[in-house]
């Protein structure tokens, strides 16, 4: 069975910021809510779709599937990404004492710029819980969160508020979305 999706985000400062941005937000936004069952891949196709009458967006979304024994201990679980633009994501778990890391790569584009966007290969990954979501846009600068051992515990918006004020660009503008399963395995 299939959630709906788990993190989005829309980074629309390709271009001058402004009205003109936030109006380009809006679409996207509206066809995410209006879309929600729909695969990541699909979401930005539509999404794409919504934009042609904008100056475009750089967009990620990215869903958590069920398993197919929500009570069975230590299962991953399927995540799927799709993204394009200057949006990154990356996917963290605790293995022991270790972080595991692994980057989640977004298509180059500009969602509604004219390229269609339903060729998209979605992208599956394995997220192990706890385990750790990062999407963030182009405004925010490579980070290690290894730096903070005791983060893959917190609240998704503490670490989000973390990883802006710690590793935010003073010249761009930053956006940080973080998405959590803190399910604890067994020891």
């Amino acid at each position: 069975m299939n959630g709906p999706p788990l993190a989005g985000e829309v980074d629309t400062a390709v271009l001058p910021i402004g009205e003109a941005a936030a109006q380009a937000c809006r679409p996207a936004l509206a066809t995410a809510a209006g879309h929600p069952a729909l695969a990541p891949a699909e979401l930005l196709a539509h999404v794409d779709t919504a934009l042609r009458s904008t100056r475009g967006a750089a967009v990620a979304a990215a869903r958590l599937t069920t398993p197919a024994d929500p009570h069975a201990a230590g299962q991953a679980r399927p995540l799927e990404f799709a993204g394009v633009g200057n949006v990154e994501a990356h996917l963290f778990s605790a293995s022991g004492h270790r972080l595991r890391h692994r980057a989640l790569a977004s298509r180059p584009g500009i969602a509604g710029a004219g390229r269609r966007q339903s060729s998209l290969t979605p992208q599956p990954f394995d997220w192990h819980a706890p385990g750790l979501l990062v999407m963030h846009t182009d405004g925010v600068r490579r980070f290690d969160l290894s730096r903070y051992p005791a983060l893959i515990g917190r609240h998704p918006a503490v670490i989000a508020a973390l990883v802006w004020r710690d590793r935010r660009r003073g010249t761009d503008d930053a956006t940080v979305v973080v998405a959590a399963d803190t399910a604890r395995t067994p020891a």
